[in-house]
């Protein structure tokens, strides 16, 4: 072994020297990006057992191509086009927030934690992993139309806010935590969500016509003020919070009909 090479491996905690130009040159980049505790597999990929921080160095591409991260993989604020060399599992979070991509493929098909999207210009949700603990895609520039392809599972919280989703078609059928459409001004219809909701449910400031096809059961706040809502039929059975409606042209103003199945604990404001 050379003594670059011995330095190398004590420097990033290999599990075996290199045995290839390629493997040496790998070996060089994840001492310059500051990786450590990792295995170089024969096909060249990279497994981490440690959290892996690519975040805010101006890179235009993964440039290590990654197979599993024991713990969080953090790649935003960067100039990212695509997530090409992106882990295939992360048993942590998986945050690619602030990039310049317009999808999903390449993503880690686990993600064992939150999976963090957000204020990029996302046009489709396609490549997205089917299980993830939370899903955040808010804020991406008012370009997403659906949300299908999405996750299927979301053991959390799920925000697609300010995306510019026009439809609430692709969520998941239950959401255990908060759920955030708001700010959606194309949104219509509340169509496609999920059929129960664990805590409030945010979807204020959109364009709703009616409550048709919102959840049945609201464990929180039901939060759906500044909308184009004239009646409150077809609404949830249970709302475990308050319920903000104003700021909508509900026939009678607020000497609105209550519809008897409505259960709300808190207060109707």
């Amino acid at each position: 072994m050379s003594i670059l090479q011995e330095l190398l491996f004590e420097a990033v905690n290999l599990r075996k020297e290199a045995t290839s130009l390629d493997e040496l040159k790998i070996q060089l980049r994840l001492l310059e990006i500051n990786i450590d505790w990792c295995t170089i597999h024969d096909d060249l990929t990279v497994d981490v057992d440690a959290d892996v921080h690519l975040g805010s160095k101006r890179l235009a591409y993964i440039p290590i191509k990654f197979g599993k991260i024991n713990g969080h993989f953090f790649c935003g604020y960067n100039f990212l086009r695509d997530l090409k060399n992106c882990p295939q599992e992360v048993t942590g979070d998986f945050w690619c927030s602030d990039n310049q991509i317009k999808n999903l493929k390449y993503a880690p098909k686990k993600v064992g934690g939150a999976f963090y999207a957000n204020r990029c210009p996302l046009t489709s949700l396609e490549g997205c992993p089917e299980e993830v603990a939370e899903f955040d895609i808010s804020e991406n520039y008012d370009v997403l139309k659906t949300l299908e392809h999405g996750p299927k599972v979301v053991r959390g919280w799920y925000s697609c806010r300010e995306a510019g989703v026009e439809s609430l078609v692709g969520l998941p059928r239950l959401i255990p935590d908060f759920l955030d459409v708001a700010q959606n001004e194309k949104l219509t219809s509340l169509e496609g969500c999920p059929l129960e909701v664990g805590g409030a449910f945010y979807a204020n400031r959109c364009n709703l016509q009616s409550l048709k096809g919102c959840p049945r059961e609201i464990g929180g706040d039901f939060i759906v003020d500044d909308n184009q809502i004239t009646s409150l039929k077809n609404g949830p059975k249970m709302i475990g919070g308050d319920f903000y409606v104003s700021s909508n042209p509900l026939e009678g103003g607020w000497e609105f009909e209550r519809p008897k199945s409505l259960k709300v604990m808190g207060e109707i404001f």
